[in-house]
């Protein structure tokens, strides 16, 4: 074996050997399984756990990574959809804004046409020509 190799293969063996030797603790209350004792009750412990051949561990891994994905594209999804309802509803209210400020301005030239009727109005009726000693008013 290459001298190299040597230390990294007894590496993984004894980190293989200190997994397979783990206790696994049932635990009450909320059921969890984990490695280290229980801080509640126990409520089963399982001593030796054999370690999955090495394809099934990889296989669950890369399980275990595509469900990251899918999660992580659900939430990039979902976060997505958010800022375009919150764009939606920022332009909606923009709309609401702008159609608001329109109507006012229309309002505003329909009492200018109003005024400058009634203006005009009083005016021709003020329109007054003097003649042969006679004011004629219109």
């Amino acid at each position: 074996m290459n001298k190299k190799l040597a230390p990294l293969a007894l590496g993984l063996l004894s980190f293989f050997a200190l997994q397979a030797h783990a206790e696994i603790f049932k635990c009450k209350g909320k059921i969890a399984y984990q490695e280290t004792p229980c801080l509640t009750t126990t409520v089963g412990k399982m001593g030796y756990v054999p370690d999955l051949p090495l394809e099934d561990q990889i296989r669950a891994q890369s399980r275990a990574n595509e469900q990251k994905n899918m999660v992580r594209q659900i939430e990039a999804t979902e976060e997505a959809r958010r800022r375009q309802g919150e764009a939606a509803r920022s332009q909606h209210a923009e709309n609401q804004r702008q159609f608001a400020l329109e109507q006012e301005a229309e309002k505003k030239r329909q009492e200018e046409k109003k005024a400058e009727a009634r203006e005009k109005r009083r005016q021709k009726s003020m329109h007054c020509t003097y003649g042969s000693g006679v004011m004629n008013c219109f």
